[in-house]
């Protein structure tokens, strides 16, 4: 097998980790929740598991926002977007 071919620097399928040097706001991690809950519904994902990506320490922005926003508050984003979750409270 021969190695991965190495990405080109300005290759757009690049994988990039960001960190921001201060910490996000709760108007600027609405964003960034609402960005995650288009996202994996345009990928097909249901309603329900897109909440439960939230709901998983694994998922470390999403929960985040989880934690910081509350249930509620991400439920009404992907009810927003994806449409109803079933089962969750407050929905």
């Amino acid at each position: 097998m021969s190695s991965p071919k190495r990405p080109e620097a300005d290759d757009p399928m690049e994988i990039v980790g960001v960190v921001l040097d201060r910490p996000i706001d709760d108007e600027g991690l609405d964003a960034m929740a609402r960005t995650f809950v288009e996202e994996y519904a345009l990928m097909g994902w249901a309603p329900t598991r897109i909440l439960g990506m939230f709901q998983q320490p694994f998922f470390h922005g999403a929960h985040t926002a989880y934690e910081r926003l509350g249930e509620d508050r991400i439920i009404e984003l992907i009810e927003q977007v994806a449409g109803p979750v079933r089962g969750a409270s407050g929905g």
